[in-house]
């Protein structure tokens, strides 16, 4: 998978994959989110609490 780089016009630096997948958007995050769903790519997965994933603008 490539990704592409660029730099955007504030100055900050974009990284970004794309995959295309014969499946609807919503099917696609459940595979990824749902603790199920990945039970069925990853066999080790362990239980564990939830957590949050808080983006916001700024350094770093």
């Amino acid at each position: 998978m490539f990704g592409t780089v660029r730099t955007l016009p504030d100055g900050r630096v974009e990284l970004r994959f794309e995959r295309w997948f014969p499946h609807s958007c919503d099917k696609v995050w459940r595979a990824l989110t749902s603790a199920d769903e990945l039970r069925a790519w990853f066999v080790e997965i362990l239980d564990c609490d939830r957590s949050e994933l808080t983006f916001s603008p700024g350094r770093g």
